[in-house]
């Protein structure tokens, strides 16, 4: 099938569904038909056919269509957390639960603010209202921010969730982003706000085989804030995550960590921008998968240091290990610097395992799949070292483990 009657049989699916809702005016909507669904030759999307994989799935849907009065499943069950459950796109009060003096507001959509990213566009056409979750000024959130999605059973359905962090000075908390149970086509945009002393840990678990995930983070830091981003992709029929930093302010401490372990089809692509606005800042960005199966792999990084954004230190690694001669990896990492005075550097590896540290292993009495597992434990550990929080770490670092001596 042609790439353009893909488009024209999604695009048919999005029109049906803003006539229902009377979205036809908006000002998103107009700017998604401007410039249409991404193709094979639009450059950020060529390596990750996300509208392919939309037409491929018979009655496709675009909204909510009913609600979860039922429970859901927290991702480490035995953790004292806030629980923010986001249903089909929306907030559902009656299952959410918290432990620590959070501020839940539900406010109309927001007007249009440049947004250019098609999926973004889409959204924002959508979406029934905006989450936004208040941290007060000096605030430190004990128990972490717990998002869990669900889609109440419903298949095809594709939905629109955005929610909105405003993170207020000299306040702390940690945020686990992940999908409960169930087949789930999420399109969602998430805003964290980080005023001036502020430290954020957001941490994303992606890990539901026939998920689509279109997941839209931006995050603005304000002076001496800091972030420690952790992205943990370990299943999913596709997964595109867009992380935009924004650093506004002098003396931000910024960290991205991602760690994709792809399978059988799946195809998991990061798209990172880190945006430095303003002097003497600090930015890492380390990225690593191991492709195995027939899975594809896709890192697109990019460090933006402007004119005032002298003695900037930014950094970016992605590695990949891939197992298989039908699994694949397409990386671009990328620097744009108009200043002068910084340390910026880039790189990428792709490769497969050490045969000389396989043969060091096995020649000591370690089998092949148990050695195996031993070094890909090894490659995949430092993602994780930096988190903060050692329950939801440890747990991460088990799922780690059991996935990769499965074979054994």
């Amino acid at each position: 099938m042609s790439t353009a009657a893909v488009k024209r049989d999604v695009m048919q699916a999005l029109e049906e569904s803003v006539l229902r809702r009377s979205c036809q005016d908006s000002g998103a909507w107009h700017a998604l038909k401007a410039i249409g669904l991404p193709g094979n030759k639009t450059e950020e999307y060529k390596f990750t056919p996300v509208v392919r994989f939309l037409e491929k799935i018979e009655g496709l849907e675009f909204g909510a269509t009913k609600t979860n009065a039922g429970s859901v499943t927290s991702l480490i069950p035995a953790l004292p957390t806030n629980v923010l459950v986001i249903d089909q796109g929306r907030y559902n009060a009656k299952l959410s639960s918290f432990t620590d003096p959070v501020k839940i507001i539900v406010r109309p959509v927001s007007a249009m603010k440049g947004q250019q990213d098609p999926f973004e566009l889409l959204n924002l056409t959508l979406a029934t209202e905006e989450i936004v979750v208040e941290i007060a000024q000096g605030l430190v959130i004990q128990n972490p921010i717990t998002i869990v999605h669900t889609s109440a059973g419903v298949a095809n359905n594709v939905f629109m969730p955005r929610i909105f962090f405003n993170i207020g000075r000299e306040a702390s908390v940690t945020i686990l982003d992940h999908a409960a149970e169930g087949t789930l086509l999420n399109n969602g945009y998430t805003h964290i706000g980080i005023a001036e002393n502020a430290q954020v840990e957001f941490i994303q678990v992606q890990d539901q085989p026939d998920d689509i995930q279109l997941c839209h983070t931006h995050i603005d830091l304000d002076a001496n804030s800091h972030v420690n981003c952790f992205t943990c992709s370990f299943d999913g029929r596709l997964t595109r995550n867009n992380l935009t930093l924004s650093i506004n302010g002098s003396g931000v401490d910024a960290h991205l960590y991602g760690l994709y372990l792809a399978t059988g089809k799946s195809h998991i692509d990061n798209h990172t921008v880190v945006d430095h606005r303003m002097a003497n800042s600090y930015s890492n960005q380390l990225y690593k998968g191991i492709m195995d199966g027939q899975a594809k792999g896709v890192f697109n990084g990019k460090i933006f240091v402007r004119p005032d954004a002298q003695k900037t230190n930014a950094f970016q690694s992605n590695r990949n290990i891939v197992l298989s001669e039908e699994a694949s990896v397409n990386t671009k990492p990328q620097l744009e610097i108009w200043a002068d005075d910084v340390k910026c550097s880039h790189g990428c590896t792709t490769g497969q395992l050490d045969e000389e540290a396989m043969f060091y292993l096995q020649s000591r009495g370690i089998g092949k799949s148990q050695a195996r597992a031993l070094l890909l434990q090894a490659f995949a550990a430092d993602v994780l070292s930096a988190m903060k929080h050692k329950v939801i770490r440890n747990y991460l670092e088990e799922r780690i483990s059991t996935r990769l001596h499965a074979g054994e």
